[in-house]
């Protein structure tokens, strides 16, 4: 179900390739593991320090860098392009980050919050997310249970206020933007409606493509 806009005289960088004819565009992927006092800022610098470091690296043969984002991630990887770094982005593209709670979400997440310095999400839950037993082999939910940290409390109490801090980034984005929800994600709204919303959250984006 995707929803794209694109406006007129937007143009297509080209990529250059390899002498494999390789695609040398550089993805970094925002996976954060740990928050901290310092919470969003915190996890901000860092991903603006991983994309100077990326493109030290590679930038010589790349026209740019893709930003990807999961979950919290996306959150990071958007609010890292609408910070504009100094480094030539072709775009983001995030998976699992929504805008609209489904029912009961949000009262989830909220009677985690404690005082404790992490919080463990119940995996039964998360797993919802992967679908019916038809659609996912045993081995890949188990390689997702054996993977699970402990979600830091300063992220959770972020994660309550995505919402918000999704739609305040969101108009100082200006590079191409993807946003894919799971039709079986258990935490984001993905209705026709929805993701009209989030697609109309971007105005200075050149393209926009909402889906699940």
């Amino acid at each position: 179900m995707p929803i794209q806009k694109q406006k007129s005289g937007y143009q297509k960088q080209a990529t250059p390739h390899d002498a494999h004819g390789r695609q040398n565009t550089q993805m970094l992927q925002a996976q954060p593991e740990c928050g901290g006092a310092d919470g969003e800022d915190a996890e901000q610098d860092h991903a603006i320090d991983a994309i100077d470091a990326a493109w030290e690296q590679y930038g010589a043969d790349s026209a740019g860098i893709v930003l990807l984002g999961q979950s919290f991630g996306g959150l990071i990887v958007l609010g890292l392009a609408a910070s504009q770094p100094d480094v030539p982005l072709l775009g983001v593209s995030t998976h699992g980050t929504g805008l609209r709670w489904l029912p009961g979400a949000l009262q989830r997440f909220q009677s985690l919050l404690a005082e404790a310095p992490f919080v463990q999400l119940p995996f039964d839950e998360n797993a919802r997310s992967l679908g019916p037993a038809n659609s996912w082999v045993h081995e890949a939910r188990e390689r997702l249970k054996q993977s699970r940290a402990p979600l830091p409390m300063a992220e959770l109490r972020e994660v309550l206020r995505f919402p918000q801090r999704l739609r305040q980034i969101s108009a100082d984005v200006r590079v191409p933007v993807q946003m894919i929800l799971g039709e079986y994600d258990t935490t984001w709204e993905s209705s026709a409606s929805a993701l009209d919303e989030l697609s109309q959250l971007f105005p200075q984006a050149p393209f926009v493509d909402v889906r699940r």
